[in-house]
């Protein structure tokens, strides 16, 4: 198992060459919560000079999807006290 932390001390090769290397694993620990902290940081940045971010932005049915919400509100269905109004 390959342990890939860009910027960190295990060089960031490529899928390919980590599987020449026989590694069958590859794990990407902060590989995401980078991306997204760097979105973040972008549209926080637009916030606070009130610049346009609808680019950066999910669609708002698939945000929506993606989370859980229309699940949530299908399934909630059951149960009279969580009729949505």
């Amino acid at each position: 198992m390959a342990n890939i932390v860009e910027g960190g001390l295990t060089p960031n090769l490529a899928m390919n060459e980590i599987s020449e290397l026989g590694y069958q694993i590859a794990a990407y620990p902060l590989t995401l919560l980078s991306a997204a902290m760097n979105a973040m940081k972008i549209t926080l940045g637009r916030m606070k000079i009130d610049q346009p971010r609808n680019n950066l932005l999910l669609d708002f049915g698939e945000l929506r999807k993606d989370i859980g919400f229309d699940d949530y509100y299908e399934n909630s269905e059951a149960y009279t006290s969580s009729k949505r109004k």
